[in-house]
């Protein structure tokens, strides 16, 4: 019995969570809140995932945006969220249901949906449909699902090892520069060297 309430205790998941410029928030109901950055001096940003913030929800610090007092994120309003992550500036939310919704910047493929856009509302990550996901954690511009099968799916820049593939595998982007060093990818792909081996956690840092 002891080791079974360790357990329950061990896969409670986390239900807030912090990039550099946001904070993120799961509701005893399962909803997803988020405050901080919406836009650096009249540039709007992606972070929060807000489709539109009236003025009279911002405040204007050091000539910034700043939604200060978290708000329940419309676009998951029939979800009900599981477990959150963020990276430096993107979010992941796993459901109940164990589908994977981000939004946030897009750079280096960082949010899984193919390309690097920018996500300025959650969408669901479409490659996994079909896989049950657990957890979530965020990087600097890659991140991590760990699946109900142990199973771990990585994506983003992985120049570094950081997604645990082999660089040379990975897309090389066409950039308007003669040295690109950057290897990524651009949707969820299990990490075959974990292979066999049952994952029950990930982290991946900023």
């Amino acid at each position: 019995l002891c080791r079974g309430e360790r357990r329950d205790r061990f896969q409670r998941q986390n239900k807030i969570a912090a990039g550099d410029y946001h904070s993120v928030f799961v509701s005893e109901e399962g909803r997803l809140m988020t405050c901080g950055t919406h836009s650096f001096r009249d540039n709007p940003q992606p972070i929060l995932g807000h489709s539109e913030l009236d003025d009279e929800d911002l405040q204007v610090i050091g000539g910034d945006s700043v939604l200060v007092v978290p708000r329940p994120v419309a676009g998951l309003a029939d979800v009900r969220v599981r477990t959150v992550a963020t990276g430096y500036a993107h979010t992941l939310a796993v459901s109940e249901a164990g589908a994977v919704y981000s939004f946030g910047l897009g750079e280096s493929g960082g949010l899984g949906h193919g390309n690097e856009a920018d996500q300025h509302t959650p969408r669901v990550i479409e490659s996994l449909r079909g896989v049950r996901a657990v957890a979530a954690s965020g990087g600097l511009n890659h991140s991590l699902v760990l699946s109900a099968a142990g199973e771990v799916y990585s994506f983003g820049a992985g120049d570094r090892g950081q997604i645990g593939h082999d660089p040379e595998s990975l897309f090389v982007p066409s950039r308007d520069r003669q040295e690109v060093t950057e290897r990524l990818q651009l949707t969820p792909r299990v990490i075959d060297s974990l292979q066999g081996v049952r994952v029950v956690a990930v982290a991946a840092g900023a």
